[in-house]
């Protein structure tokens, strides 16, 4: 407020008294004041409301009100300003009962002279800016740890998935063969193999959430993986809204993970569907755009580049902009019905970032909302290696593994599905099991594949004990925990598979750690 005049009421009604905090002050606030005066709390209450107020001076002794219920009424309704109590008698109950509640000073009248008066409106004012600081940085750090417990939890309820779906999917891959003949048994199970899928899904996006769902990453054109998913976008969409694409194959080539461009366009298909419940249109399109200089916007800036620009437009109600700027915030609620905010945009700002983009949001009145995620093109794209389950045209074997598990089902379907494919299995459900089955099998084991979370020796403790003990064995890590990755530079370890993962892509996985053994 330094150089800006300071809009000072007073509430008193005593006319000498109002005259003598007018003669107080002076000239010796240092800067100049506008002194407004209400006699009443009535008239204080709707001055408020008209005027921007910088200060209350007030009086509790007022026609229409007395005592502390004078200052709880004028807080009500003036929370944000510093407010000096004045008062008539020295009451020390009555001061602390207002500095309890909220007031910034007291002065007693008879005490006042023009430099006290001056120093309290001041520092009555510099002490409600420091306090509205204070609770702003506490609502924040509230707000983060908020956020990081319920990350621990997503990153927890995650992992407990992961270990679930991978059961799930192995033991409908064993049950498939077995149902062959029976079309009713082969559509049953096929429904729970693509529920299980669905499920993992959501498990990345708790894994995104928190932060600990890497990126699998590989060249793609993603005019192509945009329209790869235009059926399960119309399965997500309601028969009243309308899905149009514009696709521009010019828009080339992007690193992309292909599952996470599938989430990050339902999340925002999702959020326009619940946003128009009497129907609607949503428009996804995606076009090359260079950009020679930084492009601002909400919530992201844009840097000079050149930009595959995927678009997600629908004719929502329009978003207030102030409810837009905080819309990709996990914690942010709104009661703004044109905006589904939340865990599922606040993750699809999270992927867009992990893919080195940035995304932007905007609404208009006539136009709806406009969702703008703009990742880097490749402009020497790499050619897309094989993916894990083409590699090999045969993923059989005779060889001798060991699987550690802890986890019961896990460990039995794995050693099933395995066995099925000729391979001699042998089962430890711990570190210390698995070193005595290493130090006597006969014949001798080649592979083992080991979860990285288990009690007593994890996976990482057990790799570095076969270092010393069998330098010859390749080794398979498996996790719940999307972000442990394999200890980089170890020989030893041929592969990391992230729960739930396919038997055919672990037999693979084996044929390629065997092959390079």
């Amino acid at each position: 407020m330094a150089g800006q005049p300071l809009n000072i009421l007073l509430v008193e009604h005593s006319s000498e008294d109002a005259t003598l905090v007018q003669d107080q002050l002076g000239d010796r606030l240092g800067q100049e004041f506008s002194l407004l005066r209400c006699e009443r709390l009535d008239d204080a209450l709707r001055c408020i409301d008209r005027q921007s107020i910088d200060v209350v001076l007030l009086d509790l002794s007022l026609p229409d009100s007395s005592g502390l219920a004078t200052f709880t009424g004028l807080r009500e309704k003036a929370s944000g300003m510093p407010i000096v109590v004045l008062t008539g008698r020295e009451d020390l109950d009555l001061a602390s009962e207002v500095m309890q509640n909220g007031a910034q000073d007291f002065l007693p009248k008879a005490a006042i002279t023009g430099g006290q008066l001056a120093r309290t409106i001041r520092y009555a004012m510099q002490r409600k800016i420091w306090e509205e600081t204070l609770r702003t940085r506490e609502e924040h750090l509230t707000t983060i740890e908020k956020t990081e417990a319920i990350a621990r939890l997503s990153g927890g309820l995650a992992h407990s998935y992961n270990n679930i779906l991978t059961a799930i999917i192995g033991y409908c891959e064993l049950l498939t063969p077995l149902v062959a003949n029976d079309p009713t048994a082969v559509r049953a199970t096929a429904a729970v193999f693509d529920a299980a899928q669905r499920a993992a899904g959501l498990a990345r996006q708790l894994m995104a959430f928190c932060h600990r769902q890497p990126l699998r990453v590989a060249p793609a054109a993603i005019a192509e993986l945009i329209a790869a998913s235009e059926g399960p976008l119309r399965d997500a969409l309601a028969p009243s809204v309308e899905l149009v694409l514009t696709l521009d194959p010019a828009a080339g080539n992007v690193l992309a993970d292909q599952s996470r461009i599938d989430e990050m366009l339902l999340d925002l298909a999702f959020s326009a569907r619940d946003a128009m419940p009497q129907g609607g249109q949503v428009r996804i399109g995606v076009a090359c755009r260079d950009l020679r200089a930084p492009l601002a916007g909400t919530p992201d800036a844009v840097p000079p580049g050149s930009y595959a620009v995927l678009t997600v437009s629908d004719t929502r109600p329009v978003v207030a902009p102030d409810v837009l700027a905080h819309a990709f915030d996990p914690s942010f609620t709104t009661k703004d019905h044109a905006l589904n905010a939340g865990l599922g945009l606040a993750t699809v700002h999270t992927s867009v970032k992990q893919h080195g983009g940035a995304l932007q949001a905007d609404s208009r009145v006539g136009e709806g909302t406009t969702v703008s995620i703009w990742l880097p093109r490749l402009v020497d794209p790499r050619p897309a290696q094989d993916s894990p389950g083409a590699r090999h045209a045969s993923v059989h074997g005779l060889e001798s593994i060991l699987i550690v598990e802890d986890d019961p089902q896990i460990c039995a379907v794995l050693g099933e599905s395995l066995s099925a494919h000729g391979y001699r299995i042998l089962l430890a459900s711990a570190g210390t099991e698995a070193l005595q089955i290493l130090s006597t099998a006969v014949p001798a084991v080649q592979l083992v594949v080991t979860d990285v979370d288990m009690p007593g020796i994890n996976g990482y403790e057990l790799a570095r004990r076969l270092r010393q003990l069998r330098p010859d064995v390749r080794i398979i890590f498996i996790s719940g925990h999307a972000e442990q990755e394999r200890p980089a530079g170890d020989p030893m370890v041929s592969a990391y598979l992230p729960k739930p993962f396919s038997a055919l892509t672990l037999a693979n996985a084996i044929r390629d750690a065997l092959k390079r053994g």
